[in-house]
C-alpha cells in the first residue's frame, strides 16, 4: 500500500526519503520471512510502524493507532515468555526421565 501511495511508473517515488523507507519495509519484510517457523514474526503493520515511526502521517492515515501496536507487542512478549517456560519445563522433564532411566 505504501508504494501504490508514493510511486508511480511514470514519475517513480515522491521523493528519496519513501524510496528509502520502501526499501527498509522490504528488507524488513525478507528478514522476517527467513526466520524459522516458531520465531515471533513482525506483521506488515508492525513493521511500517518500526521503519515508518509511530507518528508518521501514514501511519495516522491507515488508523495503524499506537495502543494497538503495543498490545500487540505485548501479547507476543507474553507469548514469547510463555514459549521459553514451556521449554524449560519440557527440558526439566527429559532430565528427570533420563535419571529415571539411570537408575
Amino acid at each position: 500500500m505504501y508504494e501504490i501511495l508514493y510511486h508511480n511508473e511514470k514519475n517513480g517515488w515522491a521523493n528519496e526519503e519513501a524510496e528509502r523507507n520502501s526499501v527498509k519495509m522490504k528488507e524488513l519484510r525478507e528478514q522476517q520471512n527467513t526466520l524459522p517457523e516458531d520465531a515471533t514474526r513482525m506483521n506488515a503493520e508492525q513493521i511500517c510502524v518500526a521503519v515508518l515511526g509511530e507518528n508518521s502521517s501514514y501511519i495516522k492515515s491507515k488508523r495503524l493507532k499506537k495502543k494497538k501496536s503495543l498490545d500487540e507487542n505485548t501479547s507476543l512478549s507474553e507469548s514469547s515468555t510463555h514459549q521459553a517456560r514451556l521449554e524449560e519445563e519440557l527440558s526439566n522433564a527429559k532430565a528427570e526421565i533420563e535419571a529415571q532411566r539411570i537408575q
